[in-house]
């Protein structure tokens, strides 16, 4: 394990300790017309993007064990559903290596090359997740016997654009925490990514 890899653990780690603590202690005095945001899936969007799928994954599995112990009332519902969504979600969202990037660019040489900016890939993956739990929520609604209305599928996508609101107010400083702007800083200057 290299030491950047072992950095990143050890930010990323207590990251999903204390983002649990606040989406359960702190978030349900700011909600917006009973909808609470899901501040967890900000973080997760942040550290996909920033530290990449490994990170990203370990981070799900501890906010899915935690959820799981404390507030779940299915079995295993968040366990699977933070690890399986953060996981798949992130093959879309996370940077590319360098041998993926090339074996893309040798494959489709005349698509623009480059990908989204990070920034937008943070929030497009805080809705993409934030949708998919919420689809899963409305589903075992459903299953559970009672109706969906208008007011269940409203109150999902608002709190699907809550927590894309919190993404946009955290990713600027969680990841200049994470280390991602002196990377870019040594880049400019002419420095070693390695």
């Amino acid at each position: 394990m290299r030491v950047s890899t072992l950095r990143k653990f050890i930010l990323v780690i207590p990251g999903a300790v204390l983002f649990y603590l606040i989406q359960v202690c702190v978030m349900d005095y700011f909600s917006l017309f009973g909808v609470t945001g899901n501040i967890l899936w900000a973080y997760l969007a942040i550290v996909i993007v920033s530290c990449g799928m490994k990170s990203a994954f370990c981070a799900a599995a501890i906010i899915g064990m935690l959820l799981e112990c404390m507030l779940s009332s299915v079995s295993g519902l968040y366990l699977l559903c933070y690890t399986i969504l953060t996981f798949a979600w992130s093959y879309v969202f996370a940077d590319m290596s360098d041998r993926r990037r090339e074996r893309k660019e040798s494959l489709h040489p005349e698509r623009r090359q480059g990908d989204l900016p990070a920034l937008v890939r943070i929030v497009l993956g805080a809705v993409c997740m934030c949708f998919s739990m919420n689809a899963v929520h409305l589903t075992y609604v459903y299953l559970s016997g009672n109706a969906i209305t208008f007011g269940h599928i409203g109150r999902a996508l608002l709190g699907v654009l809550y927590s894309a609101g919190l993404a946009v107010l955290l990713m600027t400083p969680l990841r200049a925490f994470l280390g991602m702007y002196r990377r870019e800083e040594a880049v400019m200057r002419g420095g070693d990514l390695y």
